[in-house]
């Protein structure tokens, strides 16, 4: 060890007359070891070596013009602009925004890890909406897809339909990035992956049930089959309903859908031979007209949200479901709102 101290460092050390002056040669030396680690430790990084780069944004002057574009009156967009921009009006923007920060405390602005302060909470959910209803590259709904019961019974009553909820019918969201292992399984009528969303909307264009998450291959009775669309009457929770047709007592609510679905007593479908029977080709002629309202709510959620109306470029199918559920959630926000104001 005292020639490799002499040789590294040139330091000569005699240890041959007192056991101090080896305790002395160890400590020389650890201290001249650190000091090398150091010194090795601490030299600046060659530039090849750093291949992260840090880009520059301005959040302070975007969010500047994100406010001036959209919030301050009289310099940005107009209120029907800005409705076709992010699918709602600005005073419902605000109110919404409002109860996101109050569930969600990370939406405050804030530093990141770095310490630079972040985006305000408008630039946040503007980019969310913008994702949603421009397809900007970037389960079962809660309780806020669910409406008034009785509402809906007396409303289709008067339009001919006592006891009905609605109609019920399922679509398709193309995915393009589906797992290869997996297209087999999500390929659906169109011969691409996709998976399905089975709804039930009212003539008001609300959804007041959604179930997705289903592969493409499945049809309409597939996933029927497996949707909690009849669990709270299994359950006997049901909503209380009584009407007469034709002079018999019924106690159960029904849904309107196409032929492809089973006959039950809860799901009523158009004859499939008239015969030319005067009230049988009526009745069609009716049911077919209002099982056209979830088809309507369909085209109206897609042309709200582009996103779920293209291609879905996402990679998991639990964001797929969060995005749809989101859409709907919003969808329902805006009939809402819409309605309130109509009838102020």
């Amino acid at each position: 060890m005292h020639s490799y101290v002499r040789a590294k460092y040139g330091i000569y050390l005699d240890t041959s007359s007192d056991s101090d002056e080896e305790e002395k040669a160890l400590l020389i030396f650890t201290q001249l070891y650190l000091d090398e680690r150091l010194r090795i430790i601490r030299q600046p990084i060659p530039k090849e070596v750093q291949t992260r780069s840090v880009i520059a944004r301005d959040r302070v002057w975007l969010d500047a013009k994100m406010m001036n574009d959209y919030f301050t009156p009289g310099t940005g967009y107009t209120s029907r602009k800005f409705k076709q921009r992010l699918g709602m009006s600005e005073d419902l923007f605000e109110k919404l925004l409002g109860k996101l920060l109050e569930v969600d405390p990370e939406g405050h602005q804030r530093p990141d890890a770095t310490g630079t302060t972040g985006h305000f909470p408008h630039m946040k959910l503007v980019a969310v909406m913008k994702c949603l209803c421009k397809s900007t590259p970037a389960g079962s709904v809660d309780d806020y897809t669910r409406t008034d019961v009785q509402r809906l019974l007396a409303e289709n009553a008067d339009r001919g339909f006592p006891g009905m909820l609605g109609s019920v019918d399922c679509m398709q969201w193309p995915w393009k990035n589906c797992t290869v292992a997996w297209q087999g399984t999500y390929r659906g009528k169109d011969k691409e992956s996709s998976f399905v969303l089975e709804a039930v909307a009212s003539y008001d264009l609300w959804f007041w049930h959604a179930f997705s998450g289903m592969p493409g291959s499945n049809n309409d009775l597939n996933v029927l089959a497996h949707s909690p669309l009849f669990d709270n009457m299994l359950k006997g929770v049901a909503p209380p309903c009584n009407y007469v047709i034709n002079g018999h007592q019924y106690n159960m609510v029904y849904f309107l859908a196409d032929g492809i679905y089973p006959k039950l007593t809860t799901i009523v479908q158009a004859f499939s031979q008239t015969l030319d029977i005067p009230d049988f080709v009526r009745f069609n002629k009716y049911q077919m007209a209002k099982r056209k309202d979830v088809e309507r709510a369909f085209g109206v959620l897609h042309g709200k949200f582009r996103i779920v109306g293209s291609l879905c470029k996402y990679w998991h199918q639990s964001e797929l479901n969060l995005i749809m559920k989101c859409c709907l959630i919003l969808h329902n926000i805006i009939i809402e709102h819409c309605q309130f104001r109509h009838t102020e």
